[in-house]
């Protein structure tokens, strides 16, 4: 990417590891009881045999998923309790990200129990010990045989207005903002801590006049800790929560992409050189490492490997590095297209907006297919670690899939107004519609849909054309949970702001050429 990128020599011997390692160990069983792989089998078989299912969400980029499975899962007394009390199911995260979250997902690895009917009865995330999560499944059962239902969330109050809306987000992430850090990693009313970087979050909290001071400090904090300076990239979040300060390793597509944005327009902002080369580092590794030179797009991680990235770093530099999991997801390629498009104009890196061309343009491609909808994901080849079967019916048409595509081709329709995104992705804007339409009929959406359709439809935007009414069922949808992340509201904050003040959040837009 020119001569203000460094390690490109290490980059490319990188990559050529990467694409050469073998596929040994690859696929596999995951460790754990007898699994049932995916959702619908898995809760077939649950009401055929009138037990619950013990549904595990894993990725096989997550560092304690495979600690989960090492440590308790594979325990005999776990194996043989829960084959002899449940239907063990075992689901793709990358592959299902919409179930999760309707599941309550919001971190992994993610266990959720459900009656035959896909009835929550208890979930929780992270580990327990094998006593422990023998003890959780007991008494969960012992609580749907006494008839007790299971514990559901206080209704989320909705805003009649932007006014009170702004208020309570602003005081949400008020109460999230960890002093010590700088960083949104304070607790959620719930006692969940809160790990993951927000750069959307903080791209738009950076023109809020009490927080400009804050972000600032933020982006550099979250740099500091974050960025890989040795092979390049950013990892996927330090947890703050622990006495360890334990460091998740894996490199995520969306995340790499996000972070370089806001660094590259705090960078441009601040006047920050160091800024400006962190975010250079990140698209370094998107250029490098999860592009897939081959069939065209970007693998949506690298795989976690603290023991690798523990080397010093004359060591690391001689080892072979973690693999990719040759996994391309539709929305993680659109949202690194809009944030690659924000990257490229903050920095002036002319290679930035091609690789955002080559984002989208592999969605509207190759996931894409007339007649047939938008593919959630494709696979490359094998995977390089256990994990859960990609099931054999990709999901097609999700909603979220749609609107990061709208939102990426409506920014790449800014940052490169000759390429003519928004009239190559009106295919999908129809089918988009088509599924707003639908959705309207029944209760607002959560708020992380809620955000994305208020942002891709709000009346001020030209493009593209949503049902009536689908922006203000949007905005009844922004709604703030007691776990309620910021990152999921934030586009819908920047698109009501919009609505109210003629005018986009400039950090979210991208600089016209």
């Amino acid at each position: 990417m020119g001569s203000p990128w460094r390690h490109c020599k290490r980059g490319r011997v990188l990559a050529a590891l990467l694409l050469a390692l073998p596929a040994a160990g690859a696929g596999g069983a995951v460790p754990g009881p007898a699994w049932t792989a995916g959702w619908e089998a898995g809760l077939a078989r649950a009401r055929a045999e009138g037990r619950p299912a013990f549904v595990y969400f894993q990725a096989v980029w997550c560092s304690w998923c495979h600690r989960y499975e090492r440590e308790t899962l594979a325990d005999a007394r776990v194996r043989a309790f829960l084959e002899a009390r449940t239907v063990p199911v075992l689901v793709d995260y990358d592959a299902r990200p919409e179930l999760f979250r309707r599941l309550g997902g919001r971190g992994l690895p993610y266990t959720v129990l459900v009656d035959g009917e896909g009835r929550p009865l208890g979930a929780f995330t992270g580990i327990l010990s094998p006593e422990d999560l023998v003890s959780w499944v007991e008494s969960r059962l012992a609580a749907r045989a006494a008839g007790v239902p299971a514990r559901e969330a206080a209704p989320a109050r909705a805003h009649a207005d932007f006014g009170s809306f702004r208020r309570a987000f602003l005081d949400h992430v008020e109460t999230l903002y960890d002093p010590e850090t700088g960083t949104l990693a304070g607790r959620f009313e719930s006692g969940a801590g809160l790990k993951r970087p927000s750069p959307i979050t903080w791209l738009v909290l950076a023109d809020e006049p009490a927080w400009g001071g804050r972000a600032a400090r933020a982006v550099r904090r979250e740099v500091s800790v974050l960025l890989d300076r040795v092979d390049g990239g950013f990892f996927y979040f330090l947890d703050p929560h622990r006495a360890e300060l334990h460091r998740e390793t894996a490199k995520l597509l969306e995340a790499n992409a996000w972070m370089a944005a806001w660094a590259a327009v705090m960078g441009r902002r601040l006047d920050d050189a160091a800024l400006r080369r962190a975010a250079r580092s990140g698209l370094w590794w998107i250029a490098l490492v999860a592009r897939d030179g081959r069939g065209g797009g970007f693998f949506q991680s690298q795989i976690a490997d603290a023991r690798y990235y523990g080397l010093p770093p004359r060591e690391r530099l001689r080892a072979a590095p973690p693999p990719v999991d040759p996994l391309k997801r539709a929305d993680a390629n659109a949202q690194a297209a809009w944030a690659l498009a924000i990257a490229a104009g903050a920095l002036g890196e002319p290679r930035a907006l091609e690789l955002a061309r080559e984002a989208l343009g592999f969605v509207l491609g190759r996931l894409h297919a007339p007649g047939e909808g938008l593919r959630h994901l494709a696979v490359a080849g094998p995977r390089p670690l256990p994990g859960a079967p990609v099931p054999a019916r990709i999901p097609r048409d999700l909603p979220e899939d749609l609107l990061w595509v709208a939102a990426a081709a409506r920014a790449l329709g800014r940052a490169d107004p000759a390429g003519g995104w928004p009239a190559r992705a009106e295919p999908l804007a129809r089918r988009l519609a088509a599924r707003l339409e639908a959705l309207l009929a029944g209760p607002p959406p959560g708020p992380r849909l809620a955000a994305l359709t208020a942002w891709v439809c709000v009346p001020a935007a030209a493009w593209p054309r949503c049902p009536e009414g689908a922006f203000a069922w949007a905005l009844a949808g922004l709604t703030i949970g007691a776990e309620t992340a910021p990152e999921d509201l934030a586009p819908g904050y920047a698109a009501w702001a919009w609505h109210e003040r003629g005018a986009p959040p400039p950090a979210l837009v991208p600089r016209p050429p």
